[in-house]
C-alpha cells in the first residue's frame, strides 16, 4: 500500500473526529500536517495507528490504535480500543479488536507468517 493510500485512510479517520476539547484538536491538526519520514519504513503505519488512537480517545476510550499488515505494505485490518465505548468490554483492546476482526473475516488463514501487527 502506498504512503498516499495510507494518508488517505488516516485523513478519512481524522474527519470523523469532532474534538470536544482543545487537546484532541491540537493532535488532530498535528497528525493532519505530519510528513512521513522515509528513513523509517514503518512510519506511515505508525502514523495510522496514531490516528486510530486519537479516534479511540475521542470516543472515550484509551488511546491505542492498531493495524495488521501483510507483507511489507498491505493494511489488512485496522482498529482501536473499544474498552469503554460503546459499552464496557475488558477484552476490546486495540490489538484484540484487530485480531478478532481478522479471525472473523479470514477464517481460511491458518498461519500468521508474513503478517505484522503495529501498536504504538
Amino acid at each position: 500500500m502506498t504512503d498516499e493510500r495510507i494518508r488517505e485512510i488516516g485523513l478519512q479517520g481524522l474527519l470523523e473526529i469532532d474534538p470536544e476539547n482543545e487537546s484532541i484538536g491540537k493532535w488532530k491538526n498535528w497528525l493532519k500536517n505530519y510528513q512521513f519520514d522515509h528513513e523509517y519504513p514503518d512510519d506511515s503505519y505508525i502514523w495510522l495507528t496514531d490516528v486510530l488512537a486519537l479516534m479511540a480517545v475521542n470516543s472515550g476510550n484509551f488511546g491505542i490504535g492498531s493495524v495488521l499488515i501483510y507483507g511489507s505494505d498491505d493494511v489488512v485490518v485496522q482498529g482501536h480500543n473499544e474498552i469503554f465505548n460503546p459499552y464496557f468490554r475488558s477484552d476490546r483492546h486495540g490489538e484484540m479488536v484487530v485480531m478478532d476482526e481478522f479471525e472473523e473475516t479470514h477464517r481460511d488463514v491458518t498461519k500468521l507468517e508474513g503478517y505484522t501487527v503495529h501498536v504504538p
